[in-house]
């Protein structure tokens, strides 16, 4: 497996693959036939594979709608041929846009099918356990791992696809597998979380675990983390060099520091997805197409959510109930720009995250606020 990663990776850096269909067939096919799937034959390595689910849409409740998956892995159980994972694919450096359509197609998928889902567009990797998901949570409450197949540890990318791609494997199985891999999923994006905070503490880099995990529990105490579960997620981390605490001297972190010409931010609540950036250059904020925008209002905003619509901007999605920026929309503040997503009076400088999901606040400095 070692070597065709490697080699997927020297095509990746090409830029060889040019569309969805030479994700399809570069890389994904020559993954699974690597891990044992039959890609030979169409009932195993099923593309465009048809799944009737519920239609939830307004008016037609009762009813239900057919959706064509790019890939269906299917195993033959007493004659009968049944998906055991779903893989929706897109091109090469999919964009946000696509990266919610994406998610959005797994989640309705996962009201018929509830074992293990991809998103991918042969470089990055989403992978998603749907009996995790419950009524009115966010979709990325299922996630349960999360790959870079350019970047990221090869012997951590050879196991996760081992884990959840093995073709030997049951349902029962894999769910059992994604459900440990959550938990440690879940704590690892905790520390992703903390790690920036703890380093402000200009603590010796001995201490920096401890007040990692003080965080945590300070932070979601209902998880109930214990510190044996908390440092072997730690130390896996370390090992894998997924977190670098060497290469920054304590003390030094300095996260009011601008990037070079924007600075990404997004909001994930638990009925909308909602990504912005704020331009150094133009001093503004721009959310971006494809945006969740939340549909109940509050009447003071009425007008100009009906402008919006009038004009375009916003286009009502009957599947998922919500609405959706066409394009980018461009707003002077950030409360603005948070309100017009949220649909209420909102204090933008906490409600928009950075990647490591701090708030925006902390950059108040840099943006001259």
């Amino acid at each position: 497996m070692k070597d065709v990663i490697e080699d997927l990776r020297k095509k990746l850096e090409k830029g060889v693959f040019k569309n969805e269909e030479q994700v399809r067939i570069g890389i994904i096919a020559r993954l699974c036939q690597k891990l044992g799937w039959d890609i030979w034959d169409p009932e195993v390595f099923n593309t465009e594979y048809t799944i009737t689910v519920p239609d939830n849409s307004d008016n037609h409740h009762g009813t239900t709608r057919t959706y064509k998956v790019d890939i269906a892995l299917c195993k033959r159980s007493s004659n009968i041929v049944e998906p055991h994972i779903l893989i929706e694919v897109k091109g090469v450096n999919m964009n946000q846009q696509q990266e919610i359509s994406g998610r959005n197609q797994l989640e309705i998928y996962s009201s018929k099918f509830d074992s293990i889902s991809i998103l991918t567009d042969g470089r990055n990797w989403e992978f998603y356990l749907n009996s995790l998901k419950k009524i009115n949570t966010p979709y990325e409450s299922c996630m349960i791992s999360k790959l870079n197949l350019s970047k990221d540890n090869i012997d951590e990318i050879c196991d996760v696809f081992h884990k959840l791609m093995n073709p030997n494997e049951t349902k029962n199985k894999l769910d059992k597998i994604g459900r440990i891999m959550r938990r440690t999923f879940v704590i690892e994006q905790y520390i992703y979380e903390a790690l920036p905070i703890a380093k402000l503490k200009k603590h010796d880099i001995t201490m920096i675990s401890q007040d990692v995990f003080s965080i945590i529990k300070t932070e979601h105490k209902l998880d109930k983390i214990l510190q044996p579960e908390f440092q072997k997620v730690w130390s896996d981390m370390l090992d894998k060099g997924k977190i670098e605490i060497g290469k920054i001297e304590i003390g030094e972190i300095d996260i009011s520091k601008p990037p070079l010409k924007e600075l990404p931010l997004h909001i994930k609540v638990k009925d909308i997805t909602a990504y912005c950036i704020y331009d150094y250059k133009k001093k503004k904020y721009f959310v971006k197409a494809g945006s969740e925008v939340r549909s109940s209002i509050t009447d003071y905003m009425k007008k100009e959510r009906d402008r919006s619509i009038t004009d375009g901007e916003l286009k009502y999605d009957k599947e998922t109930r919500k609405y959706r920026l066409t394009r980018d929309k461009e707003f002077k503040t950030p409360s603005g720009a948070a309100c017009f997503v949220l649909g209420r009076n909102s204090n933008g400088w906490e409600e928009w995250l950075d990647e490591k999901d701090l708030p925006l606040k902390n950059y108040k400095q840099s943006l001259g606020n």
